[in-house]
């Protein structure tokens, strides 16, 4: 950079066309700092002309690309600031300023940034650094100055923002500040429509239909923004489509469908539809009506189908002509959509009733799946138009002549749960018809359609079969179904049913609905002779093998009748099948296996002879008694398996299921060098199934050990790990990292299980086979596998002194070392059960640490519920003095302590909060009192939402179940936290949480301590009062439901106190309960101003309104017509009146009524 010596040179430099941006900056600040020796007077505004031009210009290709320079915008943003320190330069920089077209310019800047990211697929630093500094600028131009824009600029802005937000979609987009952002481009929009004259223009509203709306459509259905984003722009959309173009909307949307971008979607389209429905449909359906069209109309009429169902669930009456209008027009399409017209006619029961017979005739061409859609649609239609005796007699005998699919099974069962829209005479009426036309399709639709209809409708049509009116020949369907409804009575009164409906005298069934039949009648009768056993074999080796596991489900109980069909099935049913279905049928109807052992002994003796792949998920679907009794011959081949293929998972858990409760009787129940084997042979995913399984031996031969073999067993396994365990010093046993990593070492892991159960300490060499573990995993431990061998430790219930002694060595070897937040939980909880009450300082001080240092990690979480749980388990053993003495030093801390300790301290004194005892009740109550004082005291500095919530929950279980450390000092102490955690503090998401905390809090009070509140109910109001604020509209748990559900619940605590009379009390002239009511009373007017007042200045949304309304009316429940004049009395004019409404809603619906 060359130095300048005069003014006009370094002003022709600045000037000159040849000069870049990246040197005009920096010799400009320079100029601006006074490094140059020359004078130059008003620089900074010579600099801030000179930034105005080159920003401004769009006709040089000199000067084009200087607006693309971030240095030079942070340049002008500098240059701004330097000028408004005085009133002069002010004017003089407004009057430069003006001559920017700064909205323009802006959007040239994010036109090229948009290019940018469409060209690099990533929003480059150069580019973010553009937009910060340009959206820098914007900010501070807008805030400290004016910026003239007009309607149409404006929507241009709009235009190119919301593209540049489409370009970078799932781009990386480096922590940029999107919400920032939109709400200066939102405020730049806004410009023109703060003039008390505005009118939208047809230019710019065509401009935000043609190049916006496709984009914001794009944007809203992919939910590609963040939330205020998002919530900034729709508030956009929705204010130019629903409010200023509300009217001439259709139009709008026809243009914009016609020029519509190749981006825009299918459900951008959806989405744009829901929202007009959402805004339209409750008051201008016609205008909704016209929007359908229009959008069908073109690039999206494969659409059609998808909008008139989003169109039809609004619930509201569309007119005839739409209806028509739409089908004509599909009508006339090649090639027609039928199922779009079979969907009109579901919706319009006067075109159902017209043009059946078209849409019927036109689809009968159709594949099955639309014939499925056509037929439900229009017998929908039917039903719609009150008319379904109709379909019955016309529409399903003219479907049967033109098209074959409407007689498919898929098609009658979409048919028949529409025969329960029939009322009975109906029903009757039309069995009557068609029993005397032997209309055998539609009886037979109809009776299949009284499996849906309740036992009135099903008894209609009963008297008509009788004679065998339903028997001739080949109507085995309709007698099968009609044995299906009417059971026995029906099968007594025709007994000769088979002999009606075979056309042969052997009664063989030719057909599936003919074996149905006749097993129907096999299982009414109960007479096996009716079955004959050859052709039900040959009819399970001939039937499709999609129907194998239908027919099962129906008939499993009844093929017991028949020899060998249990085999013949599931050698059919495993051959012909994927094991996915097979085994969802035995999961499903498991319960019914299991009471069926012929089938049971069938499929053992079929998976002896042949072991489908599934054998083993098969298996487990068994219970563990199941298994025993038919299948435990399988049991020994399971476990060599197991040994064989130590990476089969699938055996593993199997046998973790069928050994749930062992018998002892197996080898691997009763081997311990099998057990051995079969842990050693583990890998990481089979480890915890193997480790379930010498866990549940172990345990079964410990609850044996009084019969000589499981004392035998026990003894051996002790006597062969001690002797395995001499051997694994630190230097004979050499891991590698994924050795650690899965802890194969199989001694190891079954001292582990041993060693884990509290029995283990009745054992005769318990000790010292307790010390030798506990020494060799402490001398293996390393910093790869130091999280296993803590885990190892930390589950030992018993330790001896000596094992204490190696597990503090290990606690001060790894304590120091950089260990993930998990191995120090853990280390801490090794700590804690090796302590005793001389360390008690030093452990609240390690959890006071611990937790500081956790609480700023990802996993925080986890790692504090460990914490917590390790402290409360050493907490619950110190002794009374050591307790006292602990609890009085952590709170003299907390007052104390610096502002991020404040949340573990009282995390500390939350938990020994829970441990007050009522021998110590003096000391223990004042060491309450105490607490909530420091709670109240540091409450600025508790920042956790966790720690909040402990403290809370502490206190309302004291409340319920040590209330006597609860004097008349501490309740007000509790009403008054309650007012400070639902009045002045925000836990952001975890603020719905904390409120239902407190509200169960208030809740105890009340329940428990309202004696405590006879003379402080002016406080119970004022806590009342302020637990309605943060459920209003304004308050941070606005539109909750569940918080406004939860303050009426309390509230009808508060007015309705529970009647509990003892026997002296019901002695009394007044009871409890009365005088509680009368001592709230006084107040309870209050608080229902309260409501009335933040009602109708803050406002509750209508959820919560109406949620609210049962603890609203429990406050009417107390007043007299004294407390009601005095209400009425306290309140504006405008409060009167919603209270007079209130008042007679509480009479029509809120009191109790005989």
């Amino acid at each position: 950079m060359a130095d300048f010596c005069t003014a006009e040179s370094v002003t022709r430099y600045l000037r000159a066309k040849t000069s870049a941006p990246e040197t005009v900056v920096p010799t400009a600040r320079k100029l601006l700092a006074g490094d140059f020796p020359l004078y130059l007077p008003n620089s900074a505004m010579f600099v801030f002309d000179l930034v105005c031009d080159r920003v401004g210009d769009f006709s040089g290709k000199s000067f084009l690309p200087w607006k693309y320079c971030p240095q030079l915008w942070q340049l002008w943003w500098e240059v701004w600031q330097a000028l408004g320190s005085d009133a002069l330069d002010r004017e003089m920089r407004a009057k430069a300023f003006r001559r920017v077209k700064t909205v323009s310019v802006a959007t040239a800047v994010v036109d090229h940034v948009c290019g940018e990211v469409a060209k690099h697929h990533v929003v480059t630093p150069e580019s973010a650094a553009l937009l910060q500094s340009m959206f820098l600028c914007l900010d501070t131009f807008s805030t400290s100055g004016y910026i003239d824009v007009d309607e149409y600029s404006a929507v241009g802005l709009l235009k190119s923002y919301s593209q540049l937000l489409l370009a970078m979609g799932s781009a990386p987009r480096h922590n940029l500040p999107i919400d920032r952002w939109t709400s200066l481009v939102n405020g730049v929009y806004e410009l023109p429509h703060q003039a008390v004259t505005y009118k939208p223009s047809r230019k710019s509203m065509a401009k935000y239909f043609a190049d916006v709306l496709p984009v914001h459509l794009v944007l809203f259905a992919d939910h590609m923004l963040p939330s205020d984003t998002h919530n900034t722009l729709h508030s956009i959309f929705s204010s130019i489509l629903f409010k200023l173009e509300r009217n001439s909307l259709p139009a709008h949307i026809a243009a914009a469908m016609q020029t519509a971008p190749d981006f825009l979607h299918e459900r951008a389209v959806s989405f744009l539809f829901s929202e007009v429905l959402s805004n339209l449909a409750s008051t201008n359906i016609a205008a909704c009506e016209s929007i359908y069209i229009k959008l069908t109309t073109g690039k999206f009429a494969h659409m059609a189908d998808h909008l008139i169902n989003v169109l039809a669930s609004v619930n509201k009456t569309l007119s005839p002509t739409f209806f028509s209008e739409i089908y004509a027009k599909e009508l006339s399409q090649s090639p027609t959509n039928w199922v779009l017209l079979s969907r009109l006619l579901q919706l319009d029961p006067a075109l159902t009733i017209s043009k059946w017979k078209e849409v019927v005739a036109g689809g009968s061409k159709e594949p099955l799946a639309n014939i499925l859609v056509i037929a439900e649609n229009i017998a929908s239609g039917f039903v719609r138009a009150r008319d379904f005796p109709l379909f019955a007699t016309d529409v399903y005998p003219y479907a049967l002549k033109v098209s074959r699919h409407w007689a498919s099974a898929a098609v009658v069962a979409k048919l028949t749960p529409k025969v329960k829209e029939l009322s009975g005479n109906q029903i009757a009426r039309l069995t009557k018809q068609f029993l005397d036309s032997h209309a055998l399709k539609p009886l037979s639709l109809l009776v299949q359609g009284l499996l849906f209809c309740p036992l009135a409708k099903q008894k209609a049509p009963q008297s008509l079969f009788t004679d065998y009116s339903f028997c001739h020949a080949g109507w085995s369907e309709v007698a099968y179904y009609v044995l299906c409804v009417y059971g026995e009575p029906v099968l007594k009164s025709h007994p000769n049913i088979m002999d009606k409906v075979f056309d042969n005298n052997n009664h063989n069934p030719k057909s599936d609905t003919d074996l149905a039949l006749v097993f129907r009648i096999a299982e009414l009768s109960g007479d096996p002779l009716l079955i004959d056993a050859k052709l039900v074999l040959a009819y399970i080796k001939s039937m499709p093998k999609d129907t194998l596991v239908a027919f099962a489900e129906r008939w499993v109980v009844i093929l017991g009748l028949v020899p060998n069909a249990y085999s013949e099935w599931l050698s059919r049913v495993f051959a012909s099948l994927d094991p996915q279905p097979v085994l969802h049928f035995f999961n499903t109807r498991n319960a019914l296996l299991c009471e069926l052992p012929a089938f049971l002994t069938a499929l053992s003796d079929f998976l002896k002879h042949s072991s489908p792949s599934c054998i083993y998920e098969l298996i487990s679907t068994f219970p563990p008694m199941v298994f025993r009794k038919f299948f435990g011959e399988f049991l020994p081949k399971m476990c060599t398996e197991a040994l064989a293929q130590p990476k089969n998972a699938i055996i593993r858990s199997t046998l973790r299921h069928v050994l749930q409760d062992p018998g002892l009787t197996s080898p691997v129940e009763k081997d311990f060098q099998i057990l051995h084997q079969l842990v050693a042979g583990s890998n990481e995913e089979t480890l915890a199934d193997t480790l379930a399984v010498a866990n549940g031996i172990w345990r079964a031969h410990i609850a044996s050990i009084k019969i000589p073999q499981s004392k035998a067993y026990v003894e051996n396994a002790i006597k062969t790990l001690e002797k395995n365990l001499k051997a694994l010093t630190p230097t004979a046993k050499k891991q590698s990292k994924a050795d650690a990593k899965t802890s194969q070492n199989a001694d190891l892991l079954l001292s582990r299980v041993i060693l884990s159960t509290e029995s283990a300490k009745q054992l005769d060499s318990f000790e010292a086979f307790l010390e030798k573990y506990v020494a060799v995993i402490c001398g293996d431990m390393t910093k790869e596998n130091i999280e296993q061998q803590l885990s190892a430790l930390s589950e030992l219930p018993n330790l001896t002194d000596p094992a204490k002694a190696h597990i503090k060595k290990a606690v001060r070897d790894f304590g120091a070392e950089q260990v993930s937040a998990e191995c120090q939980a853990q280390l801490f909880s090794l700590v804690t059960k090796v302590s005793d009450k001389g360390d008690a300082q030093f452990i609240i001080a390690l959890f006071v640490a611990l937790s500081q240092c956790h609480s700023k990690l990802p996993a925080r979480d986890s790692t504090r519920e460990a914490l917590l749980a390790s402290i409360r388990s050493y907490i619950s053993a110190l002794p009374d003095d050591t307790y006292t003495d602990i609890f009085a030093l952590c709170l003299k801390s907390l007052r104390d302590a610096p502002a991020e300790y404040v949340s573990p301290l009282t995390d500390a004194c939350s938990v020994l909060l829970s441990y007050v005892r009522v021998e110590n009740e003096l000391a223990h109550a004042k060491l309450l009192v105490v607490f909530m004082s420091a709670f109240i005291e540091r409450n600025t500095d508790l920042q956790s939402p966790a720690t909040v919530l402990l403290f809370v929950k502490t206190l309302t279980q004291l409340l319920v179940d040590k209330t006597w450390v609860f004097k008349q000092y501490t309740v007000e102490l509790v009403l008054g936290i309650v007012h400070l955690l639902v009045h002045e503090k925000d836990f952001g998401a975890a603020s719905q949480d904390v409120y239902l905390a407190v509200v169960r809090l208030v809740s105890c009070v009340v329940l428990f301590h309202r004696h405590r509140l006879s003379s402080r109910y002016h406080l119970v109001v004022k806590v009342f009062t302020d637990m309605m604020m943060p459920i209003s509209n304004v308050g941070v748990l606005r539109g909750s439901s569940a918080c406004a559900a939860a303050y009426a619940r309390v509230l009808t605590s508060l007015c309705e106190p529970q009647s509990h009379a003892s026997t002296k009390e019901s002695d009394a002239l007044t009871s409890r309960t009365a005088l509680f009511r009368k001592a709230l009373r006084k107040h309870a007017h209050i608080l229902l101003v309260n409501y009335i007042y933040i009602r109708l200045n803050h406002q509750f949304s209508a959820e919560v309104n109406d949620q609210m309304m049962s603890g609203i009316y429990s406050l009417f429940s107390l007043f007299s017509k004294n407390e009601l004049s005095l209400a009425n009395q306290c309140l504006d004019p405008s409060g009167r009146a919603y209270y007079q409404s209130l008042y007679s809603t509480y009479k029509d619906h809120g009191r109790w009524k005989e």
